[in-house]
């Protein structure tokens, strides 16, 4: 059997053609995947949406006074101080700590027991300035 130089063996268009199935099969195995992670998507996607909208059919977002809100969305200011009067009294702690805090101006470095106690007096000034602020 002669081959004519530009045409193909049989055995090699056989080879050709099983590669090409294997391959073939392969993409659409990968298509297959991509497909259902997208459908996957698209439903999960879909379903927060609608639990979304759902969930803001009953919700009201917007209140006009603070009496309307529900009592499990308002800060409870009672946490921070009881009443006005613990406000004050931490208020006027802080003017007291002030010119304590000023002592320890040029002595950081005399000693790390000073660096400590400067250090925790101021920490505790600025967590009472923040509730007095938050308040």
């Amino acid at each position: 059997m002669k081959i004519k130089s530009g045409s193909k063996s049989p055995i090699r268009s056989k080879v050709s053609c099983e590669f090409m199935t294997r391959r073939d099969e392969s993409e659409k195995e990968v298509f297959m995947t991509r497909n259902r992670t997208g459908m996957t998507l698209v439903i999960l996607m879909a379903l927060v949406a609608f639990a979304a909208s759902s969930y803001a059919a009953e919700e009201k977002l917007f209140y006009e006074n603070r009496e309307d809100i529900p009592e499990q969305y308002r800060w409870n200011l009672d946490l921070i101080f009881p009443d006005i009067d613990a406000w004050e009294a931490a208020y006027a702690k802080v003017e007291a700590e002030l010119p304590e805090l000023a002592a320890y101006k040029g002595r950081l470095g005399e000693s790390a027991d000073v660096m400590f106690v400067a250090t925790e007096l101021v920490n505790d000034i600025s967590k009472t300035i923040a509730d007095i602020y938050v308040y």
